[in-house]
């Protein structure tokens, strides 16, 4: 696809020690127009849930698989998801993170090379040194309040999964002194 819009680098927020990487599917509008992703709704419950859970947000990068909104917030096309997921792939070889968190069936399918969202959502799965824990789309949060808890739940993952590799670093650290 040749897309012009696909030259950007794309939005990101950065993190002072980018452990955790969350992908979101496309940015809003509200994230075009403020040159970051994750804010409006979306970025208010991420945020709720990461205080919730007190996971400092130094250690949470945010981006997005898409570098551009589709027209009328429409599902990705597959030249766009094609177009897209080679950057979105060099920027998590480049973040290097501990833990990816895909929002979304798009963002989990660059990811995990796969369509079966339903069977990883909520699963944690170890890829060379990183885990992936895929979940639902922020979006889907604001209109399916039934599925809070679940993402919730798999954020809570997340966190018990940053908690033991920061003590595994922390003794590392200890050996060496």
């Amino acid at each position: 696809m040749n897309c012009p819009t696909c030259l950007r680098k794309g939005l990101e927020q950065k993190a002072d020690h980018p452990l955790i990487m969350v992908i979101f599917e496309n940015p809003t509008l509200e994230d075009l127009q403020k040159g970051i992703i994750g804010t409006g709704k979306r970025g208010e419950l991420l945020n709720l849930i990461l205080d919730a859970l007190q996971i400092n947000p130094q250690y949470v990068y945010l981006t997005s698989l898409l570098r551009c909104r589709p027209p009328r917030n429409r599902r990705p096309t597959l030249d766009e998801f094609n177009a897209c997921k080679p950057k979105l792939l060099k920027e998590i070889q480049t973040i290097n993170p501990i833990l990816i968190i895909p929002l979304g069936a798009a963002a989990t399918k660059a990811v995990l090379d796969t369509n079966a969202f339903s069977n990883f959502v909520g699963k944690i799965i170890p890829k060379s040194k990183t885990t992936i824990i895929p979940t639902y789309s922020l979006d889907h949060l604001i209109t399916r309040r039934n599925l809070r808890e679940h993402v919730y739940g798999h954020f809570k993952e997340a966190k018990r999964i940053l908690e033991k590799y920061i003590r595994e670093e922390m003794y590392k650290q200890e050996k060496m002194l």
